[in-house]
């Protein structure tokens, strides 16, 4: 999809849970080993009306009131991506994504987003070579918690279902984010090295 040589990475996981701290230490650890990278937080914010559409819909609570169409503007936001910059990608040997195609297949199908819409969604997305699903005890922020990240039974559905995800399928790996950071960081590095994409 984007070249022979480049590695797709997906740092996926329940909100306030490593992610964005996991994805930026993957990204520099690669760079010291001399590979070309880039960084790809989601939601994308070179669309910008998606984006903030996206931000606006969890402040407000529409996200969890108007489930199918948050998720589609959701994919609207990584569709456009993909199709727009990500194809263009070839000169990187990875592409790190903090959040990609399997945040729209848990959290829609969770809300009660209309199922043919979310495997659709799902199944539009580039598929990562590896997607390593964070899971653990999430941590408190200063800033003010969006719909999904206040609701804290949601969040025990979305770690127990993103942990499920992984038994079934070869191309994603659990890993506990319940240590330290550099612990976290070494389980992810074991986990690509495993799976001969270091």
């Amino acid at each position: 999809m984007i070249g022979n040589k480049t590695k797709v990475i997906a740092i996926e996981g329940p909100d306030r849970v490593g992610k964005a701290t996991q994805s930026l230490m993957l990204v520099a650890h690669l760079r010291l080993c001399g590979y070309k990278v880039a960084l790809i937080e989601v939601p994308v914010f070179s669309n910008v009306v998606t984006y903030k559409l996206i931000y606006w819909m969890l402040k407000n609570g529409l996200a969890e009131t108007l489930p199918t169409t948050f998720q589609l503007v959701h994919f609207l936001n990584k569709y456009f991506f993909q199709e727009l910059e990500l194809k263009r990608m070839t000169e990187f040997d990875y592409v790190v994504f903090d959040r990609w195609r399997l945040s729209s297949l848990v959290y829609g199908s969770l809300t009660g987003a209309v199922e043919k819409c979310v495997q659709y969604t799902y199944d539009k997305l580039v598929q990562p070579d590896m997607t390593i699903v964070l899971h653990g005890a999430s941590y408190k922020r200063e800033e003010e918690e969006d719909v999904y990240e206040r609701n804290v039974q949601l969040q025990r559905q979305v770690t127990a279902t993103y942990v499920r995800w992984t038994e079934d399928n070869p191309h994603g790996t659990p890993v506990a984010a319940d240590g330290s950071q550099m612990s976290v960081h070494k389980s992810i590095i074991d986990a690509l090295q495993c799976a001969n994409l270091l």
